[in-house]
């Protein structure tokens, strides 16, 4: 696995920001900067690096939203 197959983000809904990453996800980049809204799968991460903690979230999957049609 090289650092360049990952994707580092930070998502902005509302006024909350949280960051969080994408192992082996880089093919999917362009996605999240088309500026159109999508969809991600992710479970909550604790990140520790340098001894310091946050919470980060830890891409599965994502796609581009789809709008839902009700009749």
């Amino acid at each position: 696995m090289q650092k360049e197959d990952h994707i580092r983000f930070s998502l902005v809904q509302d006024n909350t920001t949280i960051t969080g990453i994408g192992f082996r996800m880089a093919d999917r980049f362009h996605l999240m900067t088309n500026k159109q809204p999508i969809d991600i799968v992710y479970t909550i991460d604790e990140n520790e690096w340098n001894g310091n903690k946050n919470i980060q979230l830890k891409m599965i999957d994502i796609r581009s939203s789809e709008s839902i049609k009700i009749n």
